[in-house]
């Protein structure tokens, strides 16, 4: 059985989680062992109670204090905020060692049959890593990025298309 953990880094989207769950749970493979880790500031109380009622659900709370410019881009900052909370994921996740990890942030809703495709990609071409086509993709719409170790020593990696 292959097992998948799947992280998220959550402020305030209790109102899109239960369909972001639904999309996730329609793309995990039926015969696949799956478990969610949710990272959620301790102020979040409306999604630590919402994602606490899920199964193979693990939160990890923060203390990121309550911010109204996370979604500023221009503010560097904002991407440490993230970097951070994902950083306290990937943390958790290698003291367990899953087959599969995917990050995943709460505003993307995967096509079913998504994380099959990338799951069958990484296999085809001995990858490490897997990035799905997304509409948000500024290199080209219309692959699917592919990465894997030259040297792990170094964390070197590279790069491919694939086309469909």
């Amino acid at each position: 059985m292959t097992s998948i953990m799947i992280g998220c880094p959550t402020q305030n989207r209790s109102w899109i989680l239960p369909d972001w769950k639904n999309y996730v749970d329609a793309a995990i493979p039926r015969d696949w062992d799956a478990k969610f880790i949710f990272a959620v500031p301790m102020w979040d109380q409306k999604t630590m109670e919402l994602v606490s009622n899920w199964k193979n659900t693990q939160i990890i709370p923060t203390e990121e204090p309550k911010r109204m410019d996370y979604r500023a881009w221009g503010n560097k900052d904002s991407y440490r905020h993230m970097a951070d909370l994902r950083n306290s994921i990937l943390r958790y996740v290698r003291g367990h060692h899953p087959d599969l990890y995917l990050s995943l942030d709460s505003d993307i809703l995967l096509h079913p049959l998504a994380i099959e495709s990338m799951y069958d990609t990484m296999s085809a071409f001995n990858a490490n890593a897997v990035a799905s086509k997304t509409f948000l993709d500024q290199v080209d719409p219309d692959v699917t990025n592919v990465a894997a170790w030259i040297n792990p020593a170094t964390c070197q990696s590279f790069r491919r298309h694939l086309t469909d």
